[in-house]
């Protein structure tokens, strides 16, 4: 019990320093960007706009393990880090009177966003209200304050919390309406009467939501990877799955699926259509099927024209 304790004044300490230095922080900012702490080894800043005549709000972050890079603009080992300070203060070099410093709670282990940090991602969007930060391959989920959305743009291409998104696929329009998550299949998106900010809601194992029905269906079971590519899924055409081989020869495989229930992943033309004009010879036509699956002689074509229902056991494949 006494070393739960330890631990957590520790983190509350280290956390609260990052507090106490940002208030100096407000006028400091010079632009949007994702800048180091001038003063804290592990600790970076986020130069935000605020919108029209707000000025930029600085928010002060801890990176969960190490220092922050800022020519890789990532979380990394002190070691690679020279010096912990060092240049980092050339973007603060000089003043600017802006909006209040905005502090924010440390972030959360999140173990089912890890595949977020493959090849040194640093940043990235794991839902429309949270944004994630990497400490090597294990991902911490940090809240997006109020009235803020987690999105990507040129100052942050690894994706921020950002006010005033009137226009993003996140914000709730329709209140008590339930909307798709654009950065996590398993999610969705409870909007909520009194509350401009939605709730994000997780689908249990092995399911995704489905915006055309509302509801969170079944994944599928997908083969195993034997080359590079994208491929269909015969028996559920809607899904199709990549294959790629990483740094070791190990393969990666990703699922995805076709936005629309009418669509079906067309493998030949690489890219989601309606079934009806599917290629001949792409996996998912229903006439390459037929013509691929059963092969009859003159008189199994004759038993099949009387019992078409039995073709399987009359034909061969």
């Amino acid at each position: 019990m006494s070393q739960y304790l330890l631990v957590g004044i520790i983190h509350m300490s280290l956390h609260q320093v990052i507090v106490s230095t940002a208030q100096n922080l407000s006028s400091l900012c010079l632009e949007e960007g994702r800048f180091p702490h001038p003063r804290e080894c592990g600790g970076y800043v986020e130069c935000v706009a605020g919108g029209v005549g707000s000025g930029l709000f600085p928010r002060v972050y801890k990176c969960p393990g190490g220092s922050y890079h800022p020519r890789l603009a990532r979380c990394v080992v002190n070691k690679q880090v020279p010096r912990c300070s060092g240049d980092k203060t050339e973007y603060f070099s000089r003043r600017r009177e802006l909006a209040p410093v905005v502090t924010v709670e440390a972030p959360v282990r999140s173990p089912r966003h890890d595949h977020l940090c493959e090849g040194g991602a640093g940043f990235a969007c794991a839902s429309c209200i949270h944004s994630m930060v990497c400490a090597g391959d294990e991902a911490f989920l940090q809240s997006c304050p109020p009235s803020t959305r987690c999105i990507y743009n040129n100052k942050f291409p690894k994706g921020v919390c950002y006010p005033h998104p009137s226009r993003h696929q996140c914000v709730c329009h329709d209140k008590q309406r339930v909307l798709q998550d654009p950065y996590d299949s398993t999610a969705f998106l409870l909007c909520h009467t009194n509350n401009p900010d939605p709730e994000i809601i997780y689908c249990s194992h092995q399911h995704e939501f489905d915006a055309d029905t509302g509801k969170c269906i079944v994944i599928p079971i997908f083969p195993s990877c034997t080359a590079s590519g994208v491929f269909s899924l015969p028996e559920k055409c809607r899904w199709f799955y990549t294959c790629v081989q990483d740094g070791s020869n190990q393969w990666q495989q990703h699922h995805s699926r076709c936005p629309s229930h009418h669509h079906v992943y067309s493998q030949v033309l690489g890219k989601c259509t309606n079934r009806d004009t599917l290629p001949l010879e792409d996996p998912c036509s229903k006439k390459h099927r037929k013509i691929s699956q059963y092969r009859c002689t003159f008189w199994q074509v004759l038993l099949v024209f009387f019992f078409p229902h039995k073709i399987g056991a009359i034909c061969y494949s």
